[in-house]
């Protein structure tokens, strides 16, 4: 069986003015396997499932998530390497405190992974090779990264000389 081991396949994806590229790094395997990804704007909670405890993350994203699939082959394997932009991402203001997680089919699960970049512009790297592939986001472990939040209402009322503020959040 002949293999293949390359260094970096980034897919140059985005939706909706983002650009949000994804690789797989260290991708090794078949020759003739091949991979889709694609980029999505929108909540993975909604869309997909939302985020159970026990967890190490404290919140995921809110606001996007990618899937990356085998769309040939069974055997590669790869780093999986996720990028944010703030505040499009939600402001990410302490990057070692990013993660990645994975969609395995019922939960969202923590991926060991290492972060890279400063805080407006980086990403994260997933420690160990991955060989499912499926949708992918951004965790954080502690509360100050502000991911993105969907928001129901928000009002802004004067009273005394101060503003009384109040909010409401679906997540």
């Amino acid at each position: 069986v002949q293999k293949f081991i390359y260094y970096e396949l980034t897919f140059p994806v985005g939706d909706s003015g983002y650009y949000r590229p994804c690789t797989l790094l260290g991708l090794s395997g078949d020759p003739t396997e091949a991979f889709t990804a694609q980029y999505f704007p929108t909540n993975p909670e909604d869309a997909i499932g939302p985020l159970e405890q026990p967890t190490s993350f404290d919140h995921i994203s809110h606001s996007e998530y990618w899937t990356i699939e085998r769309s040939v082959g069974s055997s590669a394997t790869a780093y999986v390497t996720l990028t944010w932009d703030t505040p499009a991402s939600g402001g990410v203001t302490i990057p070692d405190s990013m993660g990645i997680a994975h969609w395995n089919g019922s939960i969202w699960q923590e991926i060991p992974s290492g972060s890279y970049g400063d805080a407006n512009l980086g990403g994260v790297v997933s420690i160990d090779s991955q060989s499912d592939f499926s949708p992918w986001t951004l965790g954080s472990y502690v509360n100050v990264n502000p991911l993105p939040i969907e928001l129901l209402n928000f009002t802004a009322t004067p009273r005394n000389g101060v503003v009384d503020v109040a909010w409401s959040t679906a997540s």
